[in-house]
Order: structure tokens, then sequence, then C-alpha cells
């Protein structure tokens, strides 16, 4: 995903190739919590209720406070996280 991110970022030079690389990296980390194990994956119970999705959109705004990062880069990069599945309800238009 990170050559096709490389590829876009040539593409459309205007893109923010960190922000771009940033959602690519980070769009499905939210399974580590959604899933117990990887050897014998079972749904969490935060993984049932909530999901990878809205985990790792949380775990972004976490860090971004610990961080003191503010600004339009957090929001876009939920909205990245959000939209990635293509779903009006998550972000996609």
């Amino acid at each position: 995903m990170l050559k096709l991110g490389k590829q876009l970022t040539e593409l459309y030079p205007d893109l923010n190739p960190d922000l771009l690389y940033s959602g690519i990296i980070l769009h499905d980390i939210g399974k580590v919590k959604e899933l117990s194990s990887p050897m014998s994956p079972s749904y969490t119970l935060e993984g049932k209720l909530l999901g990878h999705i809205t985990i790792m959109v949380d775990e972004v705004q976490q860090a971004a406070n610990e961080l003191g990062i503010e600004g339009e880069e957090v929001m876009l990069l939920q909205h990245m996280i959000l939209s990635h599945h293509g779903k009006a309800e998550w972000g996609e238009s």
C-alpha cells in the first residue's frame, strides 16, 4: 500500500505524503485491540462494540492530545481512517 501511496503522490503532487503514508500505516492498527490474539483471534468486547475503525480514530486523538498536536492534520488523518472502507456513514461521500 505504501508503494501505491508513493505513486499517488507522484501523480498528485499536491497531496501531503506524510499524511497519506500515516493514514496507510494506521488504517487497520485498531485491529490489535479489536482482536484478542494473532494465533487464535476472537473479537474482544471493545472490538465487538466499537470496531477497529472507531478504536483507531480514538487512538489518533489520544496520541495527538498527548503530543500537543492540534489542527486540521489530526482531523484529516481521522477522516482517512474513518473512510477507508468507503462507507458514507464513515465520512466517504
